[in-house]
């Protein structure tokens, strides 16, 4: 039974707990809602044999940057995708499908139910992300949607830590979503404004990295109070901005923040150019 006689701030802490995850390869891409309505039919190269040509027709614009990112990563890093039939899928959208929602809402307003498209809710939820990318890998792993809110990042990087920490899987996919600025829908479920939608891939796999990898270090406390004036947000735009000043400066660079819960990150990148000279 607790002691009413010790106060919160008084209670002995757990000990730290600090987790590594290497980085197999990192990839982003940044584009308009203008653009992203262009890229409906490109379909990757690596994408399973049978994959249809409209296979992004209903989809969220966030699943089609998500796919994007991921080609990136494949690309950029030479992957073998046939090598990870077996991984897990985490995609992290932020608020996804606002604007197809206040469209569907204006459409029902008008006719009722046989104006909503009944691609909705699979292409529009939280899940729906993490399903197209493991349909267009043809991997057998579990694929989670997580977050869907403004701390998607870091639901995404806890889930990730857990799936490899506990061996569910041993390589895992982290895809990560948002606008910035947001969509603004009017009361018709048209955007109003030129938002851009920003995503990145991270490969990840089990084990202690190398000097020469880029990295995810979570260091966690678990009895740190839930404070959120504590915590700094670290947006899906922020990653994509130091992924494309690492590219440019051909020098490592680290994306670090404080999480409402006690827990610290950082993700830690390498430039894919000097990664594979030193693994060579």
């Amino acid at each position: 039974m607790n002691n009413p006689a010790v106060k919160d701030n008084q209670r002995p802490s757990a000990p730290l707990r600090e987790l590594e995850i290497g980085i197999q390869g990192w990839g982003h891409a940044r584009c308009s809602a203008t653009e992203i309505a262009a890229l409906r039919k490109c379909i990757p190269r690596w994408a399973a044999a049978d994959t249809p040509g409209h296979f992004f027709k209903y989809s969220d614009e966030q699943t089609i940057m998500a796919v994007r990112a991921l080609d990136s990563t494949i690309e950029q890093n030479g992957i073998d995708v046939q090598s990870l039939a077996d991984c897990a899928v985490i995609a992290a959208p932020q608020f996804l499908g606002r604007v197809q929602g206040a469209n569907a809402f204006s459409r029902f307003l008008r006719t009722g139910a046989p104006g909503i498209s009944p691609q909705l809710i699979p292409q529009h939820s939280l899940h729906s992300v993490s399903g197209a990318i493991s349909v267009l890998l043809g991997c057998h792993g579990p694929n989670l949607g997580v977050g869907g809110g403004p701390n998607s990042l870091a639901d995404a990087l806890l889930t990730a830590a857990t799936l490899l920490e506990s061996e569910a899987a041993a390589k895992c996919w982290l895809v990560c979503t948002a606008w910035d600025p947001e969509p603004l829908p009017d009361r018709e479920g048209q955007c109003t404004n030129e938002p851009i939608c920003h995503a990145f891939a991270l490969a990840l796999q089990q084990g202690q990295a190398s000097a020469s990898q880029s990295t995810i270090q979570l260091q966690l406390q678990g009895s740190a109070p839930r404070l959120a004036g504590n915590s700094t947000s670290m947006t899906a735009a922020h990653v994509v901005n130091q992924m494309l000043e690492v590219e440019q400066s051909h020098l490592s660079r680290s994306c670090r923040w404080q999480m409402n819960w006690g827990a610290s990150a950082e993700i830690r990148l390498v430039p894919t150019s000097a990664s594979k000279l030193r693994a060579a």
